[in-house]
Formats: C-alpha cells, structure tokens, sequence
C-alpha cells in the first residue's frame, strides 16, 4: 500500500521541484493519517486525505493529483477546483 500511495503522490508532482526526503516525508505524513482510521480504509478516505495533504503543499500537485481522482472531464472541471484557493 505504502509504494503505491508514494507513486501516486511522486506522478502528481510530475517533474516539479522536489527532493526525495520532501516527498518520503510526505508520504510519510499521508500514510500517517491514514493509519490512524485503521487497517481497513475506502479508497475514498484515501483519497481526500492525499487532496487535503497535497492542497496545503503544492497546488499544481494538488491540481494534478484532482484531476484523475476527481475524473476531470473539461477546463470548467479545473477552473472550479482552482477557484477554490482564492
């Protein structure tokens, strides 16, 4: 579980600026929380802790990461998620 929540979070930074020890403690941080809510956790809790933990990061991960978990399917898709940070 942990290697794939670490991709997962690696693939939304997509080539932007982060070292490894940022982004193992990162991970570090999400797989933390969700830890917490037990051994049997929906996807969806996953999910949103990733999107809460990724907002307050990096907003274009963030954006990145909401885009396929969230299924974007046009630019008003991403144009509301974004109006969300003003």
């Amino acid at each position: 579980q942990y290697d794939k929540l670490y991709k997962g979070v690696e693939n939304a930074f997509g080539g932007q600026e982060i070292n490894q020890k940022q982004l193992k403690n990162l991970v570090d941080n999400i797989y933390a929380e969700i830890k917490v809510k037990g051994n049997k956790v929906d996807s969806k809790t996953i999910g949103e802790t990733v999107l809460r933990q990724l907002k307050i990061t990096n907003e274009v991960a963030y954006l990145r990461f909401a885009s396929v978990y969230k299924e974007f399917s046009d630019v008003s898709d991403f144009e509301k998620e974004v109006a969300e940070f003003n």
